[in-house]
């Protein structure tokens, strides 16, 4: 069961509300935010909630999201900033750098820094979005510890010490300019 902490965009055609209680996705048990990925890729949802002690079935619908232009991947996590359907479930943002995933045996993985956090600092200082973020890994020394500071979507705070390494560098990726539908890669940390 996931609770509905909040509604961002409210109008008539609004079916959520704060507090209600959300039991089923079509038909399925939802025990966690994770279970409702198909929110993604479905244009509607058909829901079973639990509102003022009532059950209900509804179908909701969900809003698209615009396309990627800026990815950065650091430790071996890959950052970008946050989808819409993220900043529609925090209660503010936090950063612009958001943890989508981490790959497997990379320094962001071994050192447990969380996926779905937005990351708030590099050794203290404040990386509001991918550019500053950028400037704060290119700084690092390769081999040498570094404070990276995360908050999950309710503002709760967290730091993790990691050792960037040669074999997951630091890269960015944008959208190309000039080129349509391509990317112009850099690397930004690492040989």
């Amino acid at each position: 069961m996931v609770e509905v902490k909040r509604v961002t965009c409210e109008n008539e055609r609004q079916v959520l509300k704060a507090r209600d209680l959300i039991l089923k996705l079509d038909g399925e048990q939802i025990n966690r935010m994770s279970d409702l990925q198909t929110m993604f890729v479905e244009e509607t949802l058909n829901l079973t909630i639990i509102r003022d002690k009532q059950i209900l079935d509804c179908r909701v619908s969900t809003m698209s999201v615009g396309p990627r232009t800026h990815v950065v991947w650091a430790f071996g996590a890959v950052c970008e900033p946050p989808p819409l359907q993220t900043l529609l479930m925090a209660y503010e943002r936090y950063s612009e750098v958001f943890v989508l995933n981490t790959m497997c045996g990379s320094p962001a993985q071994s050192f447990s820094l969380p996926s779905w956090h937005f990351i708030t600092k590099v050794n203290g200082v404040a990386t509001k979005n991918l550019d500053a973020f950028v400037r704060e890994v290119r700084m690092l020394p390769e081999g040498e510890y570094c404070q990276i500071s995360t908050a999950d979507d309710e503002g709760r705070e967290y730091t993790k010490t990691i050792v960037p390494n040669e074999f997951f560098p630091c890269e960015e990726a944008r959208h190309s300019k000039d080129k349509p539908n391509t990317w112009d890669f850099t690397r930004v940390h690492g040989r």
